[in-house]
């Protein structure tokens, strides 16, 4: 069996041209789709780690999230963007802490209730997430992500990876972390050595 067209394999030599040109073709096919991860069950999925705010259920690729932890005492920092609450320091390092509503342009809520944060780290920069609780990890098969709905704002969607048939919501940590680059927090030197 060739293992690019799960057909079986035909030496080239015993095909017409039109025949071969046709395998080339389902050859590149095969090798231009995106290599996708692999679970035990050889199908192809996502690790996500599930979290709530509010009652709306939200997720985020497991492999970035560094830890969850106690929301602890906020120093808010003038002149950042209305999303970022503030700083908490996590283990000497000043994490910026990110209201995720307010990023999505969503309604504001009070953040009094949330006290666990999602401390996700990507390509050198890390924040954290407020959310009202954390659901824990599962995997979903890419095929039950579909694309962000047209009727989603252009400034929501640009943070969406996608949404599933269950409603929930599949965020694109990297934008989320580099969406912070244009905050006055990004590439700030902190007390302990951190930069965000």
């Amino acid at each position: 069996m060739s293992t690019l067209t799960n057909q079986p394999a035909v030496s080239e030599d015993l095909l017409t041209a039109e025949q071969q040109q046709q395998l080339l073709h389902t050859r590149a096919r095969a090798l231009a789709r995106p290599r996708t991860r692999r679970t035990d069950t050889d199908s192809a999925a996502l690790q996500v780690v599930e979290f709530l705010i509010g009652t709306d259920h939200y997720a985020l690729d497991a492999s970035v999230l560094r830890e969850v932890t106690r929301m602890k005492e906020v120093t808010h920092i003038p002149g950042t963007p209305p999303h970022v609450v503030g700083v908490m320091n996590v283990r000497g390092l000043m994490v910026a802490l990110i209201d995720l509503p307010l990023l999505l342009g969503l309604p504001r809520e009070t953040t009094a209730e949330r006290d666990r944060v999602l401390i996700i780290y990507s390509q050198g920069k890390e924040a954290g997430i407020l959310t009202d609780g954390t659901l824990g990890m599962r995997a979903l098969a890419l095929d039950t992500i579909h694309p962000v709905p047209p009727m989603v704002t252009e400034t929501r969607s640009a943070y969406l990876r996608g949404i599933t048939s269950e409603q929930l919501v599949i965020l694109d940590p990297d934008k989320i972390l580099f969406g912070l680059a244009g905050s006055p927090l990004s590439g700030s030197p902190v007390k302990g050595g951190a930069t965000m």
